[in-house]
């Protein structure tokens, strides 16, 4: 085929928020490893969206390709009731 389409989730789903704190970084890694067996040829990202269910307020995805950090998306008021998906 030509073209192709699909939806790929990238994340971390097993991580612990700590109680009486007002903020809290977690970040997840992907490294090229990971993806490289199932990602073949160019990869052409169209949207994106976050997903915390009621645990999060705001959220980016960067992405580190040749020691340069892209950011691809910054929703600094994220809300589980009404989510964003972010075109590129």
């Amino acid at each position: 085929r030509p073209k192709d389409a699909d939806v790929l989730t990238i994340g971390s789903v097993n991580f612990t928020l700590s109680p009486n704190r007002e903020s809290e970084t977690i970040m997840g890694v992907c490294p090229n490893n990971c993806t490289k067996n199932i990602l073949l040829g160019p990869i052409y990202v169209t949207s994106a969206t976050h997903y915390m269910h009621l645990a999060g307020r705001k959220m980016s995805i960067t992405i580190k390709r040749d020691d340069m950090l892209i950011t691809v998306t910054n929703e600094p008021t994220y809300s589980y009731y009404s989510p964003q998906v972010i075109t590129l």
